[in-house]
This record gives C-alpha cells, sequence and structure tokens, in this order.
C-alpha cells in the first residue's frame, strides 16, 4: 500500500507536494489561487493573522512554532529546501523557497495580502532589504526587522520609516535589557 503524505511547499504560486515514499509530485490547487487562498474567509478567525516569516533558522523556527500554536496563517521564506520542508511538515505553513528580498520570492509569497512580515535571516543587510521591498510592495504591511549589528542600530532608528520599519528587534541588545530588570 502506498501511503501519500500533504505537504504544502509552494515552490510555484499555490502549489502542493505530494510525497510518495520519496517521490515528490506537485499538483495544483483547484479553483484557488495564491497562498493566502486556503481557508475561506469564513474559516478564517478573525484573530488569525497572515503572517510572513523570512529565514527559517532558528529564530525562524521558533516563530514560526510559536506562531502556528497561536493559529495564524504562516508563510515562511528561505533559500534551503530541506530546512523548509522539514518545517512544512512539523507545522502548518506554507513554504516559499528563494532570496526573501527580492520582488519574485516576496509576491510568491502573497505579500500583498499579508498583514505582517518578519525578517530573521542571519544577514542584517538582507532582513533590512527585504522589509523595504515588502512594504513597497504593501504600504499597509508591518515589518518587524532583526537586526544584530550595533552599527546600525542609530541610524535605523532615526530611518525607520525611511526603510518602512515597525519595529527593530537586536537580540543581544534585548538579553541585555532582561538580564538587567533581573
Amino acid at each position: 500500500e502506498i501511503k501519500k503524505r500533504r505537504v504544502p511547499i509552494c515552490t510555484r504560486r499555490g502549489s502542493w507536494c505530494i510525497l510518495l515514499h520519496g517521490f515528490r509530485e506537485t499538483r495544483r490547487k483547484k479553483g484557488k489561487t495564491g497562498v493566502f487562498a486556503r481557508k475561506t474567509d469564513r474559516e478564517r478567525d478573525r484573530t488569525e493573522m497572515k503572517i510572513i516569516i523570512a529565514g527559517d533558522g532558528k529564530v525562524g523556527l521558533a516563530l514560526t512554532r510559536l506562531l502556528s500554536e497561536e493559529g495564524h496563517y504562516l508563510v515562511t521564506i528561505d533559500t534551503n529546501r530541506e530546512v523548509l520542508e522539514r518545517s512544512a511538515q512539523l507545522y502548518d505553513v506554507m513554504a516559499v523557497v528563494g532570496n526573501c528580498a527580492t520582488m519574485a520570492t516576496l509576491r510568491e509569497a502573497n505579500v500583498e495580502q499579508a498583514d505582517l512580515l518578519i525578517a530573521a535571516t542571519s544577514a542584517d543587510e538582507i532582513n533590512l532589504l527585504c522589509c523595504l521591498t515588502a512594504r513597497k510592495l504593501n504600504p499597509s504591511l508591518h515589518t518587524i526587522a532583526r537586526v544584530r549589528s550595533p552599527e546600525y542600530l542609530e541610524q535605523l532608528y532615526l530611518m525607520r520609516e525611511d526603510f518602512g520599519l515597525s519595529m527593530l528587534i537586536n537580540p543581544e541588545r534585548e538579553a541585555a535589557k532582561s538580564v538587567a530588570r533581573r
């Protein structure tokens, strides 16, 4: 008996990857377009947000786990297909393989309909360019960038609106604040 397992991997708009004992077959969803077309408006809870997470490393995976448990609709973007397949199997997310700073990849992730984009790759510059590009495609989008370099922080706080950033996160600075509060 052949067991089929349906895994949402979006390498092209709205496609599903069906795993058959290691063999992959891609099929289009019938009658629906875009990665956010999975649920109807009635099925979607009012508190559910459409969130794109760019970068599926340790931080991105932790965010995916937490936000998936809260019931938000998630799309993850990364250049590593194996990491995305793991996330898609563990959590109820759509995955897009590609560079998160390019317009084509962001459109494939359906950034025009998203509520929030979190850029959590390992490169500060990619995170900033991803937020800037996404904000140009969707002016009402809220963006959060992970910026680790202390060199960028002061100028980014001054240029936050120019980069289209809703929030900046520096993990080391936040950890230091947390320790200082105790």
